[in-house]
C-alpha cells in the first residue's frame, strides 16, 4: 500500500502531503460520445454509502497518514446535501486533511462553490470541452455553452483552485465552433491553465463505433494496442475532415492562446523569493514585446490566416447524424 503513496503536484505549500486517490462513486450521469458510461454495467451513477466512504478515509488518514486525498471519478455527487455532509465530517474529524473535487459543469455553481469553500478543498476539476452548442450537442455533454460559462463565472469568484479541460477534433468541428469557444473563454475572462485534449474514441464509446463503421479506425487490434498507454493529450487518430496537422495547430492554438503572458507571473507571483519576482518584472516588458510575444502571435496569426482557406478547401465529406444513434450498428469483431 505504500508504494501508492506519493507526492502530487501541488502547490508549494501542499506539495508535502501524503496523497492517495479514492473514489465516492462510480460512473457518471453523462452520455458523451466519447466515453464508456452508457453502456452496459457502466451506465449511470453509483454513489458510494457516505459510512462506506467516511471510513475509508479515516483508515488512509489514520494507518497511512494521508492529508491529500484525490477523489477520482467523474463527479463525486451532484446532490447538495451529500456534498455539505462530506464537507462536515472532513472539517469535524480531519481537519488537516485537503481534497480535490470533480464534477461536471452542469452542476458546479455558486451554491456548491459555496460549500467547497467551508472546507479544505483545494481545487475543483471539470471538463467544458467546447463552447460551441453544436460540438456539445453531438458529444450528448450533459451541459451546454451557457452552463459551461456560469461554472468558470462561479469558480473564478471564489478561493477554490480549477482544471480546466478542453477537447480538439471532434466531428464537425470548424473554424464556426472553434470561434464559439474561444469567445467563451474570453467571456469567462479566465487566467488559469488550460488542458486540452485530442477527441479519442474509447472502446465501447458511441464514438468509437462511429469511427469503426466510417473505416476511420481500420485495424481494430491496433488502434487498442496504441491507446492501451497513450493519453489523450498525445494525438492518435482524425475524427475531422481537415489535414492532422489543423488540428495540431487548433489545439496549440486553444491551450496557449493569452495563456504565455501569466503562466510565469503566477509561478513567479506564489515564490516567496521576492528578488525572483523582482528581477521577473524587470524583464516582463521586454520579453513580451520580443521573442514569446512575437513568436506566438506571429503563429497565432498564420493560423487566423491559414485556417479559414483550409475550411474552404476541405469541405465536410463525413456524414455525422448517426452519431446520434442511440446502440451502434456494429459487430463488435
Amino acid at each position: 500500500m505504500r508504494e501508492y503513496v506519493k507526492k502530487n503536484d501541488l502547490p508549494a505549500s501542499l506539495n508535502k502531503l501524503r496523497t492517495m486517490i479514492i473514489f465516492a462513486s462510480r460512473g457518471c450521469v453523462g452520455k458523451c460520445t466519447f466515453c464508456i458510461h452508457d453502456i452496459g454495467p457502466y451506465r449511470g451513477l453509483h454513489i458510494y454509502e457516505p459510512k462506506y466512504f467516511y471510513n475509508e478515509i479515516k483508515l488512509l488518514y489514520q494507518k497511512y497518514s494521508i492529508r491529500n486525498f484525490l477523489i477520482g471519478e467523474e463527479l463525486m455527487s451532484p446532490n447538495l446535501n451529500y456534498l455539505g455532509d462530506f464537507v462536515k465530517f472532513m472539517n469535524d474529524d480531519f481537519p488537516d486533511a485537503y481534497y480535490s473535487f470533480p464534477s461536471i459543469a452542469a452542476f458546479v455553481n455558486p451554491d456548491v462553490v459555496k460549500i467547497l469553500e467551508k472546507g479544505n478543498c483545494t481545487s475543483i476539476a471539470f471538463g467544458i470541452e467546447s463552447g460551441s452548442e453544436k460540438i456539445l450537442t453531438m458529444m450528448k455533454k450533459p451541459s451546454n455553452a451557457k452552463q459551461n460559462l456560469n461554472a468558470l463565472l462561479a469558480v473564478e469568484k471564489s478561493k477554490i483552485n480549477f482544471g480546466l479541460c478542453l477537447m480538439v477534433g471532434h466531428p464537425g468541428e470548424n473554424l464556426n465552433t472553434l470561434n464559439e469557444t474561444l469567445d467563451l473563454l474570453r467571456k469567462s475572462k479566465i487566467n488559469k491553465e488550460r488542458n486540452v485534449f485530442y477527441t479519442t474514441p474509447y472502446p465501447g464509446s458511441l464514438l468509437f463505433h462511429w469511427a469503426i463503421r466510417k473505416k476511420i479506425i481500420v485495424n481494430v487490434d491496433d488502434y487498442l494496442m496504441k491507446i492501451s498507454d497513450h493519453p489523450a493529450s498525445k494525438f492518435t487518430v482524425n475524427l475531422t475532415q481537415y489535414p492532422d496537422f489543423v488540428v495540431h495547430m487548433v489545439r496549440f492554438y486553444l491551450q496557449y492562446n493569452n495563456f504565455h503572458a501569466y503562466t510565469l507571473k503566477d509561478f513567479l507571483a506564489k515564490n516567496p523569493a521576492k528578488i525572483i519576482w523582482r528581477i521577473y518584472n524587470a524583464t516582463l516588458i521586454f520579453f513580451k514585446k520580443t521573442v514569446s510575444k512575437f513568436t506566438l502571435i506571429l503563429y497565432f496569426r498564420c493560423y487566423r490566416e491559414i485556417l479559414p482557406l483550409i475550411s474552404k478547401t476541405y469541405q465536410p465529406e463525413i456524414e455525422y447524424q448517426d452519431l446520434h444513434c442511440t446502440k451502434p450498428d456494429i459487430d463488435d469483431d
